[in-house]
């Protein structure tokens, strides 16, 4: 274990000068009152431990700090690390999420303040979520170090987990745990245990989970959503005999047993409805049965703002009459006890999300549409929101030379190729697709994209 302090300090600059013993010339400069706020910590064995980003050795273990960063005015920050050991140091906007470092990646810094230690001189926003991600340039390596932010007042520099967290994440691959270990779920079971799992998920790999009003998923554990930005997403599959009458709950949060008291995002007839307080939106799109969708709720409670989309096409807004102030520890998932004149009927739910900010209409349009996306960047990895990880190669370079950043490299005289796979829906009928590229030719004939069937 290790503990961690915070020093806060304010400066006044003064300066004058004194010319001969019978004249005092004075010149008094004040210069804006400063904060240095300072973070002292420790990296140790039983630090967590990932692959930092830049690293091609994909089994290097770095152990790190992830530090949350907050402040309220808008202007530029320096922010430096003390340490005998190399540090490593990177700058996150939103969330930072271990298994991918290259997302949401603002800044990378290794040694610019000289003996081994980064620093940053960035404009930073007020109330943006900024994650400073503390970390060493060897692998496996510990100690202790500090970390100070300067700047003009009220900076907000904590390792306090907030409430709700940036991200929630449930996959259902096999289990109901959080991916960020925070907001891990148990199988709540009235009876004989009804769930059941099917496999692959939604993106073809992995598995997915249905419950039943008697058998569904709770989260024991506090959330204050009192006047928080939210936007809540899933992948949904609708059973085939799914009639009007049926309602299939997907995410409920509820402080009573009435129905003003809670959250609900639900499918009711074959159409999407959230509710709070008598503010229901229903949608218009009519899910059709035996198919994924991707649903999506996002709620603003400074505008009151409500919308829904259904596979990243907005299908209905509305302003609230007044908004949702509620806090309660209880999560439900698959399963509500308050929705009246309807019959519990669940499909299968996959990559259940909750974001504590509202999501841009293209943000929600590529989660639902975009299967892959190779940027070619010195990595052939998917960076899409599926992270497709089954590719191959032959015979392959990266360019500077791309039309945005680096491109692939193909060899036009000897077996050169770039290889994907798993791409479940290319097979299944009633899904639409499409792809598209860049491309600079130097021969006038060749494969361009090939698609089989393995």
């Amino acid at each position: 274990t290790s503990t961690s302090t915070i020093m806060e300090t304010s400066t006044t600059v003064a300066s004058s000068t004194t010319v001969a013993s019978s004249t005092t010339v004075a010149s008094s400069t004040t210069v804006a009152s400063s904060t240095t706020r300072v973070y002292s910590s420790a990296l140790t064995f039983s630090s967590p431990l990932y692959v930092r980003a830049g690293i091609p050795r994909s089994n290097a273990g770095f152990h790190y700090e992830a530090i949350p960063l907050l402040v309220e005015i808008t202007t530029h920050y320096t922010i430096f690390s003390n340490s005998t050991m190399d540090m490593h140091g990177y700058i996150y906007q939103d969330t930072f999420n271990s298994l991918f470092p290259y997302e949401n990646l603002l800044l990378e810094d290794a040694d610019t303040a000289g003996n081994g230690q980064f620093q940053f001189a960035r404009l930073l926003h007020r109330y943006t979520k900024y994650i400073i991600v503390v970390t060493t340039y060897e692998a496996v390596t510990t100690g202790t170090f500090s970390l100070t932010v300067r700047g003009p007042p009220s900076i907000l520099l904590s390792l306090a987990e907030t409430n709700p967290p940036d991200k929630i994440q449930w996959l259902f691959d096999g289990d109901l745990n959080d991916v960020y270990s925070r907001y891990n779920g148990q199988l709540k079971i009235n009876g004989n245990n009804t769930t059941t799992w099917i496999s692959p998920g939604y993106a073809g790999y992995g598995s997915a989970a249905c419950f039943s009003s008697t058998n569904y998923m709770i989260v024991k554990k506090y959330i204050d959503l009192s006047s928080t930005k939210l936007t809540v997403s899933a992948w949904i599959w609708i059973p085939k005999d799914f009639w009007l009458l049926y309602s299939f709950p997907l995410f409920s949060y509820c402080t009573g047993v009435e129905l003003d008291l809670c959250l609900h995002m639900i499918v009711v007839g074959g159409l999407l409805r959230v509710s709070f307080r008598g503010n229901d939106l229903s949608g218009k799109i009519l899910l059709d049965v035996n198919q994924w969708h991707h649903v999506t709720y996002s709620y603003d409670p400074l505008t009151l703002q409500q919308r829904i989309y259904v596979n990243g096409i907005s299908d209905g807004i509305q302003t609230a009459i007044v908004a949702f102030p509620q806090i309660t520890d209880v999560i439900t998932v698959g399963t509500s006890s308050v929705i009246p004149f309807t019959v519990p009927k669940n499909g299968f739910i996959d990559k259940l999300t909750f974001e504590s900010r509202v999501k841009s209409s293209e943000e929600i349009l590529d989660e639902a549409t975009l299967v892959a996306y190779y940027p070619f960047d010195n990595s052939y990895d998917d960076v899409g929101p599926n992270r497709m990880i089954n590719s191959t190669f032959l015979s392959t370079t990266f360019d500077s030379d791309g039309r945005f950043d680096q491109c692939l490299l193909i060899n036009s005289t000897n077996l050169s190729y770039f290889q994907a796979t798993g791409f479940h829906y290319l097979a299944q009928s009633d899904y639409p697709f499409s792809f598209s590229l860049w491309i600079y030719p130097f021969v006038n004939s060749g494969t361009i994209l090939q698609v089989r069937f393995l």
